[in-house]
């Protein structure tokens, strides 16, 4: 909320949807709404996980342009103009603009292991078409017909909801474009108990992934570095020098 007041462009709407935290967040938004100089709506999930909480949100949002933010995103003071200068100098309603997430700066540490998770290859200061597989929700715009249009956010999802409705926009027409200078910094420490229950996340999520999408098998084997027949040469080495060295001797 304080990285949103310094941003150079107020005419905006801001949705929180607390999903039932427990460290009176949400009674603290509510009793600052009235103070803060743009609309904050406030909404209460029940704690049943991050896509149903962010459908929550875009069902309740008023305008026709999205703009995602995680609660652990600081967005720089120009980010919501730019998403909206470049929104409009396209007028593309299949647009899905993502800016540049940074890892800030006391969390690039080997113990942290996730400074450069985030990173985009890509080097060009000018908007650049990207492939949805891409995609991750933090910083990034779209308008919400297409959004609705795609089906939202799938709520059988742990932590891959957004990297699966990416598959689906791509599927009903939407383009996939990044931008460099609009940046957003993410302040989430994670331990190795939190690190470790992230994976196992990912794991489900891909077997339900697989489930819904048979056809993805090779797809999703290749995301999470996963044996399949169907591999190339080069990645079942990977994938052998992977399980017999480096996981051995983390589990040992």
């Amino acid at each position: 909320i304080a990285s949103v007041l310094g941003q150079t462009f107020r005419a905006f709407e801001v949705i929180v949807v607390d999903d039932a935290s427990q460290d009176g967040v949400r009674d603290w938004l509510v009793s600052v709404a009235d103070r803060l100089p743009f609309s904050l709506v406030v909404l209460a999930a029940s704690g049943r996980g991050a896509a149903r909480a962010r459908n929550q949100g875009v069902a309740g949002a008023r305008a026709d342009l999205l703009l995602f933010l995680d609660a652990d995103t600081i967005p720089q003071d120009d980010l919501i103009r730019q998403h909206l200068d470049i929104q409009h100098r396209y007028h593309d309603p299949a647009l899905c603009l993502m800016g540049k997430i940074v890892m800030s700066p006391e969390l690039k540490t080997v113990e942290q292991a996730r400074w450069n998770e985030l990173d985009m290859p890509v080097r060009s200061k000018d908007i650049v078409e990207i492939d949805h597989r891409r995609y991750r929700t933090a910083n990034t715009s779209m308008r919400k017909e297409k959004f609705n249009e795609a089906g939202g956010f799938n709520p059988g999802f742990i932590i891959s909801e957004d990297l699966e409705c990416a598959y689906r926009l791509a599927q009903s027409g939407a383009h996939f474009y990044y931008h460099d200078a609009i940046v957003a910094v993410h302040h989430h420490p994670i331990n190795i108990h939190e690190y470790i229950h992230k994976g196992c996340s990912y794991g489900k999520d891909m077997a339900y992934w697989f489930r819904i999408n048979p056809e993805l098998r090779l797809e999703l084997a290749q995301r999470m570095g996963l044996y399949h027949s169907s591999l190339p040469l080069a990645q079942k080495c990977r994938y052998v020098l992977k399980r017999m060295i480096v996981n051995n001797l983390t589990i040992n």
